[in-house]
């Protein structure tokens, strides 16, 4: 069941404009936000970009976050061969947050490729996660600090036959969950990032002729927040609360 939720909105004055630092995504266990047109929209095999703002549950949980990951056997509507697709994770490990990409790929144990990498401690507060490949290389970043970075030269990264998702994809596995929010999203056909940098104070993020899909949850209607990249990548709603948030 879809669920549309605004509340604790504040305005002074005259009617105020939604703004996207203002408002978040809520995900409850295993509710998602479908994007739409997004099947095979991101090419892995060349540089992208793909980040999120989001903000976990205290938990020793493990929080899937976003991604399009499938396997043989998955489901009974998904066929195919090999892993495929990517999946953004938080864990809890010893009292500490580890980020985690993991993308299919022709060579690796069980066919998956992770990118992995602690943060100093546990995130109560808002994070900034950016996964870029440039060239042969696979970089993670959180809140602007490069993580970790790993070779690909010579591998070919699968994508995915079915829509990117935020949250726990469709037909997922029954042990993901997600407990948590995201306030904003972008994915890029080009590496933004390369080296450690300074995160906006901003919550918003922009868009140019690289963006492939951008949610700032600034324009949202009939269950599903409108894609700002111009290419129509908008998201379903399935059991997400949209939150107005109290600054």
């Amino acid at each position: 069941m879809r669920a549309l939720l605004t509340v604790g909105l504040i305005i002074t004055g005259s009617a105020a404009p939604l703004c996207a630092e203002d408002h978040a995504a809520k995900f409850t266990k295993r509710s998602f936000i479908e994007i739409e047109n997004s099947a095979s929209a991101l090419n892995l095999n060349h540089d992208f970009t793909i980040e999120v703002w989001t903000k976990w549950s205290d938990s020793d949980r493990v929080e899937v976050i976003a991604g399009d990951e499938v396997w043989p056997g998955m489901a009974p509507d998904i066929s195919v061969a090999e892993n495929r697709g990517w999946t953004l994770r938080k864990w809890r490990v010893e009292d500490q947050d580890v980020i985690d990409f993991t993308v299919g790929i022709d060579q690796g144990t069980a066919g998956w490729f992770t990118l992995k990498e602690a943060l100093a401690k546990k995130s109560a507060n808002w994070v900034h996660i950016a996964v870029c490949r440039r060239n042969d290389s696979l970089m993670l970043f959180a809140n602007g600090k490069r993580l970790a970075t790993a070779g690909i030269k010579g591998r070919t990264l699968f994508k995915s036959p079915t829509p990117m998702y935020l949250g726990v994809r469709k037909n997922a596995h029954e042990n993901r969950n997600f407990y948590g929010y995201i306030r904003g999203f972008r994915v890029s056909s080009k590496a933004r990032y390369s080296s450690s940098f300074s995160v906006a104070k901003s919550f918003d993020l922009s868009t140019d002729d690289d963006t492939l899909v951008l949610f700032n949850f600034d324009r949202v209607g009939d269950n599903k927040v409108f894609d700002d990249s111009g290419h129509d990548r908008h998201g379903a709603f399935e059991g997400v609360e949209l939150l107005t948030l109290k600054k």
